[in-house]
């Protein structure tokens, strides 16, 4: 039985004048001596022998494993160029990537450094979703990119459910009882 701790982010990726190439949840499935087994949907949808572990790099669009996600994103970066059609596209591509959310500084700047480290040569942190940004921006300025990579998590209520649970969790920790919790809540 496979599982994962937390939902796994979706991640799209959009290439210049193809689209999006590749749709893949973030998972790694991963033998007990740490081997990688399988990357992305492939893990949802293997069979794998007991012990393995199954782990999602990326939480609530945050970088949890830092190793995982360069592996991950590497390999995706792979399958894209592969998708497009390898003649003409670059090796080394400046990329986009949408991660909506509250991100501070640091891990704003951990992407950029991860991306790079998974083969980008240049990394921009566009803090708006894949949609917005295809709708929003001019073409002219959509051009800069040749990849744009999209953090997101599709399914809201599993999102706040896993946040309901930190919270409780913290609450509980510093004293304060679900129902003083519910009622801070509902004041909001």
């Amino acid at each position: 039985m496979k599982r994962i701790n937390y939902e796994p982010a979706d991640i799209e990726i959009y290439v210049r004048g193809h689209g999006i190439v590749l749709k893949e949840q973030a998972l790694l499935a991963l033998s007990p001596r740490g081997q990688v087994q399988a990357v992305g949907n492939a893990v949802s949808e293997g069979d794998f022998p007991e012990g393995t572990m199954y782990i999602s790099p990326l939480h609530q669009g945050r970088i949890s494993d830092l190793q995982a996600a360069e592996y991950m994103f590497r390999e995706f970066m792979a399958r894209t160029q592969e998708a497009a059609g390898k003649a003409g596209f670059l090796k080394k591509p400046v990329v986009g990537v949408c991660v909506k959310g509250r991100l501070n500084e640091v891990e704003l700047q951990a992407y950029r450094e991860l991306l790079c480290m998974a083969g980008a040569k240049e990394v921009t942190v566009l803090k708006q979703t894949l949609s917005e940004f295809l709708k929003l921006v001019s073409e002219e300025k959509q051009k800069k990119y040749e990849m744009i990579i999209s953090v997101s998590k599709d399914n809201p209520e599993i999102y706040v459910r896993e946040r309901a649970k930190e919270l409780v969790s913290y609450a509980s920790r510093y004293g304060v009882s679900r129902e003083e919790l519910i009622r801070m809540i509902q004041e909001v």
